[in-house]
């Protein structure tokens, strides 16, 4: 059962009467179809408690569009300190192309529930409908400005720095995806260690993309091989360590800890936030094996969500009372094809500890086992958490909607003037919020549900249209008042063939 959300926020408050910039990720869809992921800039100025925010250089699919322009934006302070916005108006555009013009120099936008700045770091669902009948051109564009501690950084892999390790005069090179690490950025017990684990790349950058993908890359990890003995390809949100040169020594990991302050070369810290629960991990991977391993086929992948203090995968001899939820999958080779995986993440088995979400560490090999398999090879494209929105049961006042898959516009009769509390919901995300708002009707009621998936960004809208068959006399109908009749509890009925009944407001005895 999902609780109802309420937002009950405290009054705008300032943060400065300067413009400050903000670089992120910036993910767009169009329509519905599959996002792709670029680099964006926005500045966000406060003024008498409203804001103006600039999405700068807007464009998508090789299109510019320019500078959308949001201003007069009312914001409220939760009890965390976190500013939220929403609006929606009409926004200008400058510095634009073709289509500012054909647009006339303004767009409607809307900015989401849920949106918002927190921790000095903006997080924003923008719509932006683009309808211009003159070139044919239509298009449902929603753009999300940041991760928020919803989706890991850089998921698509088309983002990418410059690692580098290094002992005396010697120093090796490879590239990380931004947000992610391998042995290049390590620590460990002993800088020697490092760079006999870090010499030999094993992240590239890659233009095999997954199908139908709306990017230009993906990551290749590799495994090499020394005096016959393997070293497993990794990734990870985390940070490697490297303690041991034998390749199944539980020193050998990746870990997080948000404790910790270090960063990468790119300036990206070594965990990765998160603040919502999502209900799978979904991630398109292509594998293969040099030499086929029969007792060691499988790549691997594995999701931990923490409460953010230290954990570390493999877990080896250690035990760990700070897990919310884990996902992990084994990787066939699927003859060296494109697959995508859906993962479901497991928070029943971890329930007990009563741990809160904080961070999550992924981590994908090579190998699932260490120092296993071959000169082997893993591509990874498109990786991204997943956040269910559907609304799978619905009752009001104790009356059951049968719900039937696509519609989303339904009548019910219930007795008496429906509440808020009168309405039941159960949805298939495990983080949605469900925002309620009931209107009168000519008939009785009018119930607006939105399902929102727990990262803000997809949601399922549904209309029921409630018929009270039990109502006061105040009730306003498409009957006149003299016509209606009602007992004496209230109930419409018919005429009464004998008894007391009241009728326009009058108490008749027959």
């Amino acid at each position: 059962m999902r609780k109802l959300l309420c937002f009950v926020i405290a009054a705008a408050f300032a943060i400065g009467g300067s413009a400050t910039d903000y670089t992120d990720q910036l993910l767009i869809r169009l329509s519905g179809s599959e996002p792709f992921e670029s680099t964006a800039t926005i500045s966000i100025t406060e003024s008498d408690g409203a804001y103006t925010i600039v999405l700068n250089e807007f464009s998508f699919s090789g299109m510019l569009i320019g500078d959308v322009t949001m201003t007069d934006i009312e914001a409220s302070e939760g009890s965390d300190g976190t500013i939220y916005f929403e609006t929606s108006q009409t926004a200008t555009i400058t510095n634009g192309d073709l289509i500012a013009m054909l647009l006339g120099g303004v767009v409607d936008v809307t900015i989401r529930p849920g949106s918002c700045l927190r921790d000095g770091k903006p997080y924003l669902v923008i719509s932006l409908p683009i309808s211009i009948p003159e070139a044919s051109m239509e298009f449902d564009v929603t753009a999300v400005f940041g991760t928020g501690g919803y989706q890991v950084s850089n998921g698509s892999f088309e983002n990418f720095h410059e690692a580098s390790v290094s002992m005396g005069t010697s120093t090796s090179m490879s590239d990380e995806p931004n947000g992610w690490h391998s042995f290049m950025s390590a620590s460990g017990t002993s800088s020697t260690l490092i760079y006999l684990a870090a010499a030999t790349p094993v992240t590239y950058v890659s233009s095999e993309v997954r199908p139908n993908s709306n990017g230009s890359s993906s990551v290749l990890i590799k495994s090499f091989s020394i005096m016959g003995i393997v070293a497993n390809g990794t990734i990870t949100t985390g940070r490697m360590y490297v303690g041991s040169m034998t390749a199944s020594d539980e020193s050998n990991h990746a870990y997080l800890d948000l404790s910790e302050t270090d960063t990468d070369p790119n300036g990206d810290p070594f965990y990765a936030e998160l603040r919502s629960e999502p209900d799978s991990l979904a991630v398109w991977v292509k594998f293969k094996q040099a030499t086929v391993q029969e007792d060691y086929p499988y790549a691997s992948l594995n999701a931990v969500i923490t409460d953010g203090t230290y954990y570390q995968d493999p877990e080896g001899s250690n035990e760990y009372s700070n897990v919310v939820a884990k996902a992990s999958a084994k990787i066939e080779s699927a003859d060296f094809a494109w697959q995508r995986l859906s993962l479901p993440f497991d928070y029943e088995s971890y329930e007990a500890d009563g741990a809160e979400t904080a961070a999550i560490l992924i981590t994908l090999t090579t190998n699932a086992e260490p120092g296993k398999g071959s000169t082997d090879t893993l591509y990874v494209d498109d990786l991204e958490l997943v956040y269910n929105c559907g609304l799978t049961s619905l009752s009001i006042a104790g009356t059951e909607v049968e719900l039937v898959d696509g519609v989303t516009e339904y009548d019910v009769e219930v007795a008496g003037t429906v509440t808020a509390d009168d309405i039941v919901v159960e949805t298939d995300g495990r983080s949605a919020n469900v925002v309620v708002n009931l209107e009168e009707s000519e008939e009785g009621q009018t119930l607006a549900l939105s399902v929102i998936g727990g990262d803000w960004q997809n949601w399922g809208d549904y209309t029921v249209n409630i018929s009270n068959t039990i109502a006061g006399i105040t009730t306003v109908r498409t009957q006149t008042a003299a016509e209606e009749c009602y007992d004496l509890q209230g109930r419409r009925c018919a005429e009464p063939v004998s008894g007391i009944y009241i009728r326009g407001g009058k108490k008749i005895i027959k």
